[in-house]
């Protein structure tokens, strides 16, 4: 037996007003989560944060970095197709963390303040890595780390 048949059965019925006040306000809760949503799917463009050490004493782990981005880039077009058919620009801002850790770690803030990235993808050596974790971590920034 179903619980509005419960509810009949008791002599309890609900009315029409009370039915719509419990719809209105499963629609008002359900809503409460979708402004992150809807940001999401009409921004219209995607920012990546790229951080890799191109100079100083770790450039060599990111002498490659800058080739392998304009391959990306030019593979991508400046735009990504999603699988619901929406298509999104994207712009790849890569910076040079100066193999410094304190370095890295001020340009990632910067990156997720005010660029307002989207994904932060720090690159090469945990001396800038983690540094650049922390501050996604600390703004709430998805990062992936390589």
């Amino acid at each position: 037996m179903t619980y509005y048949n419960k509810l009949v059965r008791s002599g309890l019925r609900p009315s029409r007003r009370s039915v719509l006040k419990g719809i209105g306000a499963g629609v008002a809760a359900s809503t409460l989560g979708m402004p992150a949503y809807v940001r999401a799917a009409t921004a219209g463009k995607i920012k990546l944060g790229y951080l890799s050490p191109t100079t100083g004493p770790l450039a060599l782990f990111g002498e490659t970095d800058g080739y392998t981005l304009q391959k990306i880039r030019a593979l991508l077009g400046g735009q990504l197709q999603c699988a619901d058919g929406n298509t999104y620009e994207i712009e790849i801002l890569d910076r040079d963390s100066q193999s410094n850790p304190n370095k890295a770690s001020e340009i990632a803030g910067n990156l997720i303040l005010n660029d307002e990235v989207h994904l932060l993808v720090p690159a090469s050596t945990t001396d800038t890595i983690l540094p650049a974790a922390e501050q996604a971590e600390l703004y709430e920034t998805p990062c992936i780390l390589n």
